[in-house]
């Protein structure tokens, strides 16, 4: 089973990936994870937006465009994506590469 933190990891890479906004259906169809049942899964999805918002992520949720009916979708913009610049020292940036490249 997917963990959470894997979960709200295939969702971002989905959402910041994406040419288009994506919809709840793609959403279900590529990131595991999720509960089978709709309602649960509807849930989930909701928690896992609200969690991404509260990580200052910019998740827009959009109308689609040329689709009838109309469909939501969401997508976080790639360049409103980055984080702000931490203020490290050349020092402090180079252990935290180390660190990186460790793992």
């Amino acid at each position: 089973m997917e963990s959470r933190i894997e979960r709200l990891l295939e969702l971002l890479n989905l959402f910041i990936g994406a040419d288009r906004p994506v919809t709840v259906d793609r959403v279900r169809a590529r990131v595991p994870g999720y509960p089978e049942a709709r309602a649960s899964f509807q849930r989930q999805f909701e928690r896992d937006k609200a969690e991404i918002k509260a990580m200052g992520l910019p998740l827009e949720t959009v109308e689609i465009p040329g689709t009838y009916p109309v469909e939501i979708g969401y997508r976080i913009v790639r360049d409103a994506a980055h984080l702000r610049d931490p203020g490290l020292e050349p020092d402090e940036r180079a252990a935290l590469s180390l660190a990186a490249s460790a793992v």
